[in-house]
């Protein structure tokens, strides 16, 4: 199966897409849209992980993961949506940013 993820270059205010693209061979391919408002900085501002181990602690798979730089934070997809991550916090409740003194 091929899954390949287009990202848009964010110009200007309204920022770019990313959709996918999904399919064993040219007849079953299509594009489906992931975020209509979020795209890339450039076509540096991405890495592709393949085999991270996800899922709790009873279950965990390996999986193929893209993370990217938006204008609007820090991203990933698993091909089926986009998560914005650069909000996120930690299992403890942390943001993960030292705290005050």
């Amino acid at each position: 199966m091929l899954n390949l993820i287009r990202r848009r270059k964010e110009k200007g205010e309204k920022g770019g897409t990313t959709t996918i693209v999904e399919g064993h061979n040219p007849e079953t391919y299509g594009i489906y849209l992931l975020s209509p408002d979020v795209g890339i900085l450039n076509a540096k501002c991405f890495v592709l992980v393949d085999g991270l181990e996800v899922g709790t602690n009873t279950y965990t798979r390996r999986q193929q993961l893209v993370f990217w730089i938006s204008k609007k934070g820090a991203y990933l997809s698993d091909g089926t949506s986009a998560q914005k991550i650069s909000d996120m916090k930690d299992k403890n409740g942390s943001d993960g940013q030292a705290a005050e003194r």
